[in-house]
Protein backbone atom coordinates (compact mmCIF):
# COMPACT_ATOMS: atom_id res chain seq x y z
CA UNK A 1 0.00 0.00 0.00
CA UNK A 2 1.14 3.52 -0.69
CA UNK A 3 -0.50 6.86 0.02
CA UNK A 4 0.93 10.17 -1.20
CA UNK A 5 -0.38 13.59 -0.33
CA UNK A 6 0.64 16.99 -1.69
CA UNK A 7 -0.40 20.45 -0.60
CA UNK A 8 0.28 24.02 -1.63
CA UNK A 9 -1.22 27.03 0.13
CA UNK A 10 -0.72 30.72 -0.51
CA UNK A 11 -0.53 32.50 2.82
CA UNK A 12 -3.19 35.24 3.19
CA UNK A 13 -0.83 38.16 3.86
CA UNK A 14 -0.22 41.26 1.78
CA UNK A 15 -1.94 43.45 -0.80
CA UNK A 16 -5.33 42.09 -1.89
CA UNK A 17 -5.32 39.32 0.76
CA UNK A 18 -7.41 38.84 3.92
CA UNK A 19 -4.68 40.04 6.27
CA UNK A 20 -3.00 43.39 5.58
CA UNK A 21 -4.94 43.70 2.32
CA UNK A 22 -4.25 47.44 2.09
CA UNK A 23 -0.52 47.16 2.79
CA UNK A 24 1.83 49.64 1.12
CA UNK A 25 4.45 48.43 -1.38
CA UNK A 26 7.26 48.05 1.18
CA UNK A 27 5.11 46.12 3.65
CA UNK A 28 3.67 43.99 0.84
CA UNK A 29 7.20 43.19 -0.37
CA UNK A 30 7.99 41.83 3.11
CA UNK A 31 4.80 39.96 4.05
CA UNK A 32 3.07 39.24 0.71
CA UNK A 33 3.70 36.45 -1.78
CA UNK A 34 4.50 33.66 0.71
CA UNK A 35 3.38 30.09 0.09
CA UNK A 36 3.69 26.87 2.07
CA UNK A 37 3.95 23.48 0.38
CA UNK A 38 4.53 19.89 1.37
CA UNK A 39 4.52 16.24 0.40
CA UNK A 40 3.75 13.28 2.65
CA UNK A 41 4.45 9.66 1.76
CA UNK A 42 3.29 6.57 3.68
CA UNK A 43 3.68 2.91 2.74
CA UNK A 44 2.76 -0.27 4.51
CA UNK A 45 5.65 -2.52 5.50
CA UNK A 46 7.35 -5.05 3.26
CA UNK A 47 7.11 -8.72 4.22
CA UNK A 48 10.05 -10.69 5.58
CA UNK A 49 10.73 -14.24 6.74
CA UNK A 50 12.55 -15.81 9.67
CA UNK A 51 15.51 -17.81 8.36
CA UNK A 52 16.24 -21.26 9.83
CA UNK A 53 19.96 -20.90 9.48
CA UNK A 54 22.02 -23.19 7.36
CA UNK A 55 19.65 -26.16 7.59
CA UNK A 56 18.38 -27.85 4.42
CA UNK A 57 14.96 -29.50 5.01
CA UNK A 58 14.26 -30.00 1.30
CA UNK A 59 17.56 -30.89 -0.35
CA UNK A 60 21.19 -29.79 -0.45
CA UNK A 61 20.38 -26.65 -2.49
CA UNK A 62 17.25 -25.22 -0.85
CA UNK A 63 17.65 -23.75 2.64
CA UNK A 64 14.46 -23.39 4.63
CA UNK A 65 12.47 -20.67 6.31
CA UNK A 66 11.22 -21.10 9.87
CA UNK A 67 7.61 -21.98 10.63
CA UNK A 68 5.80 -19.64 13.00
CA UNK A 69 4.40 -21.87 15.76
CA UNK A 70 3.25 -19.21 18.21
CA UNK A 71 2.57 -15.49 18.50
CA UNK A 72 5.70 -13.42 18.00
CA UNK A 73 6.07 -10.49 20.42
CA UNK A 74 5.98 -7.91 17.64
CA UNK A 75 7.06 -4.30 17.67
CA UNK A 76 5.86 -1.71 20.14
CA UNK A 77 3.80 1.39 19.44
CA UNK A 78 6.76 3.15 17.82
CA UNK A 79 7.28 0.36 15.26
CA UNK A 80 10.41 -0.98 16.93
CA UNK A 81 11.95 -1.56 20.32
CA UNK A 82 15.50 -1.24 21.58
CA UNK A 83 17.32 -4.47 22.44
CA UNK A 84 20.96 -4.54 23.52
CA UNK A 85 21.42 -1.01 22.15
CA UNK A 86 20.04 -1.82 18.68
CA UNK A 87 16.58 -1.26 17.16
CA UNK A 88 14.66 -4.53 16.91
CA UNK A 89 11.38 -5.54 15.29
CA UNK A 90 10.51 -7.64 18.37
CA UNK A 91 9.79 -6.36 21.88
CA UNK A 92 11.73 -9.32 23.27
CA UNK A 93 14.01 -11.04 20.73
CA UNK A 94 14.85 -13.93 23.08
CA UNK A 95 11.19 -14.90 23.58
CA UNK A 96 10.55 -14.36 19.85
CA UNK A 97 12.85 -17.28 19.12
CA UNK A 98 10.34 -19.66 20.75
CA UNK A 99 7.66 -18.52 18.26
CA UNK A 100 9.57 -20.07 15.33
CA UNK A 101 10.62 -23.64 14.62
CA UNK A 102 12.44 -25.50 11.87
CA UNK A 103 10.50 -26.49 8.78
CA UNK A 104 9.54 -30.14 8.58
CA UNK A 105 11.61 -32.41 6.31
CA UNK A 106 10.52 -31.94 2.71
CA UNK A 107 8.97 -28.50 3.37
CA UNK A 108 10.56 -25.10 2.86
CA UNK A 109 8.82 -23.30 5.75
CA UNK A 110 6.76 -20.11 5.84
CA UNK A 111 7.90 -17.31 3.60
CA UNK A 112 6.99 -13.61 4.02
CA UNK A 113 4.75 -14.19 7.03
CA UNK A 114 6.08 -11.15 8.96
CA UNK A 115 5.86 -7.45 8.09
CA UNK A 116 8.19 -4.53 8.58
CA UNK A 117 7.01 -1.12 9.72
CA UNK A 118 6.79 0.64 6.35
CA UNK A 119 7.81 4.15 5.41
CA UNK A 120 6.58 7.59 6.47
CA UNK A 121 8.05 10.94 5.48
CA UNK A 122 6.92 14.56 5.22
CA UNK A 123 8.83 17.17 3.19
CA UNK A 124 7.85 20.84 3.49
CA UNK A 125 8.86 24.15 1.92
CA UNK A 126 8.26 27.84 2.47
CA UNK A 127 8.69 30.20 -0.49
CA UNK A 128 8.52 33.95 -1.06
CA UNK A 129 8.21 35.29 -4.60
CA UNK A 130 9.24 38.75 -5.74
CA UNK A 131 7.81 40.07 -9.01
CA UNK A 132 10.56 41.94 -10.92
CA UNK A 133 9.02 42.82 -14.28
CA UNK A 134 6.62 41.06 -16.65
CA UNK A 135 7.62 37.34 -16.97
CA UNK A 136 10.49 37.72 -14.50
CA UNK A 137 10.49 36.87 -10.83
CA UNK A 138 12.82 35.84 -8.06
CA UNK A 139 11.93 33.43 -5.25
CA UNK A 140 13.66 32.48 -2.04
CA UNK A 141 12.88 29.00 -0.81
CA UNK A 142 13.46 27.06 2.41
CA UNK A 143 12.99 23.31 2.00
CA UNK A 144 12.97 20.78 4.83
CA UNK A 145 13.27 17.08 3.94
CA UNK A 146 11.87 14.67 6.58
CA UNK A 147 10.48 17.70 8.42
CA UNK A 148 9.33 15.72 11.48
CA UNK A 149 12.56 13.68 11.59
CA UNK A 150 10.75 10.31 11.45
CA UNK A 151 12.91 7.21 11.71
CA UNK A 152 11.87 4.14 9.74
CA UNK A 153 14.04 1.05 9.53
CA UNK A 154 14.64 -1.10 6.46
CA UNK A 155 13.03 -4.55 6.64
CA UNK A 156 15.67 -5.79 4.18
CA UNK A 157 18.32 -5.13 6.85
CA UNK A 158 16.70 -7.28 9.58
CA UNK A 159 18.83 -10.03 11.10
CA UNK A 160 16.47 -12.81 10.01
CA UNK A 161 18.57 -15.75 11.15
CA UNK A 162 17.53 -17.29 14.45
CA UNK A 163 20.34 -16.02 16.65
CA UNK A 164 19.54 -15.37 20.31
CA UNK A 165 21.62 -12.19 20.40
CA UNK A 166 20.55 -10.42 17.21
CA UNK A 167 17.31 -11.98 15.93
CA UNK A 168 15.05 -9.21 14.55
CA UNK A 169 17.72 -6.46 14.78
CA UNK A 170 17.72 -3.75 12.14
CA UNK A 171 21.04 -2.67 10.62
CA UNK A 172 19.81 -0.07 8.10
CA UNK A 173 17.28 2.73 7.76
CA UNK A 174 14.76 3.59 5.04
CA UNK A 175 14.61 7.22 6.13
CA UNK A 176 17.32 9.84 6.30
CA UNK A 177 17.69 12.40 9.09
CA UNK A 178 16.12 15.84 8.63
CA UNK A 179 17.92 17.98 6.05
CA UNK A 180 17.33 21.63 5.18
CA UNK A 181 18.10 23.54 2.02
CA UNK A 182 17.93 27.22 1.16
CA UNK A 183 17.64 28.25 -2.49
CA UNK A 184 17.14 31.26 -4.72
CA UNK A 185 15.21 30.75 -7.99
CA UNK A 186 15.23 33.29 -10.81
CA UNK A 187 12.46 32.73 -13.40
CA UNK A 188 12.55 34.50 -16.76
Amino acid sequence: HQINGDMLAKLPFGRGQRLAGNANRVTDALIGGWQLGGTTRWTSGFPWSAFMGYVWPTNWDEMGWANQVGPAPTEGASGYSMSQGSPNVFRNPTSALSAFDYAFPGQSGQRNNLRGEGYFDTDMNLEKSFHIVEKQSFAIRWQVFNAFNNTRFDVQSIQDEQDAGAFGSYTGELSTPREMEFAGVYTF
